[in-house]
């Protein structure tokens, strides 16, 4: 399955919680080819770096293991 990344660092309402504290982090788009649809996915600052890591690696599902997926409303 081929992805295409667009990432960007940002700050977002956490929508999980529906608390109004801002977290930091990274959110990565996806295109999902088979769905033919973006995903927006959350990587928490502090799991940034193991993304990173497992992405270079081509791990395919490393958007899933380190992060959320997010509702395009919720940043």
């Amino acid at each position: 399955m081929e992805d295409i990344h667009n990432d960007q660092i940002l700050k977002f309402k956490n929508e999980m919680s529906g608390m109004p504290k801002a977290r930091e982090g990274k959110v990565i788009q996806r295109y999902n080819i088979p769905e033919g649809a973006l995903e927006y996915y959350f990587i928490p600052s502090d799991q940034v770096e193991e993304y990173e890591n497992a992405h270079s690696r081509q791990e395919m599902e490393a958007h899933k293991k380190y992060g959320t997926q997010l509702n395009r409303d919720g940043f």
